[in-house]
């Protein structure tokens, strides 16, 4: 399969933006610390295309993660570097195997079997600044057999620091309505360290021009 991290190439600068609706997954008073027993989902899986997973990884795990960044390959688009090495031992996926529920991916299609498994690919990143006019992926991110896992590894994960902006519901477009992408909303996610979100890389998005944010992404099959 293509890189987990193949982004799109972006429309031409004559094409319009959709619209931007700022949707925050901080919550009340934007408590961004990680308790896991405050841990909750948020989004519909159907309708949106993507789940927050709200306190996932306890900040100590993500603290004792230490990434490699000697080697790095940076994004044929230039909006994001994924690190080689990677970490050592894998805490991380280790705590959201055994103790994150998968029912935000069997939502979006992973099989129950496949939900309860490790992840097929592990990859750490990191969003770059981009100066280029924020502009809709002509592409989607994956093929549609699989779903993304993004967790914030950085204080904060939103566009500013480089996350994308998806366009809720895009996955269930027809060919013949692509078009209509152009006039709908973007949502705004912003995620804290520790928080993830669960997505189908079917959905279509903007590429903010924030960067900076570090992030750890899991890629999941849908069927064996």
């Amino acid at each position: 399969m293509p890189s987990c991290t193949d982004m799109a190439e972006q429309v031409t600068e004559n094409d319009p933006t959709p619209k931007e609706n700022v949707t925050s997954a901080a919550g009340t008073g934007g408590d961004a610390s990680t308790d896991t027993t405050k841990m909750e989902h948020e989004g519909d899986a159907e309708r949106n295309g993507y789940v927050v997973m709200k306190h996932a990884i306890p900040e100590s795990i993500i603290a004792e993660t230490h990434v490699d960044e000697s080697e790095f390959k940076v994004s044929p688009s230039g909006q994001y570097k994924e690190f080689k090495k990677g970490a050592p031992g894998q805490k991380i996926v280790e705590y959201f195997v055994k103790n994150v529920s998968k029912q935000s991916l069997i939502d979006l299609g992973v099989s129950k079997t496949n939900a309860e498994k490790n992840p097929i690919t592990v990859a750490f990143g990191e969003y770059l600044l981009d100066e280029h006019e924020p502009l809709v992926q002509r592409r989607t991110a994956g093929p549609s057999s699989y779903v993304y896992v993004t967790i914030a590894t950085s204080e904060r994960l939103s566009p500013e620091e480089g996350l994308p902006e998806f366009i809720p519901g895009s996955h269930r477009l027809q060919a013949g309505t692509i078009g209509e992408i152009f006039n709908l909303e973007t949502d705004k996610i912003t995620l804290y360290r520790g928080w993830a979100v669960a997505w189908t890389p079917q959905l279509l998005s903007k590429w903010p021009r924030g960067g900076g944010g570090s992030y750890v992404l899991l890629v999941y099959p849908k069927e064996a």
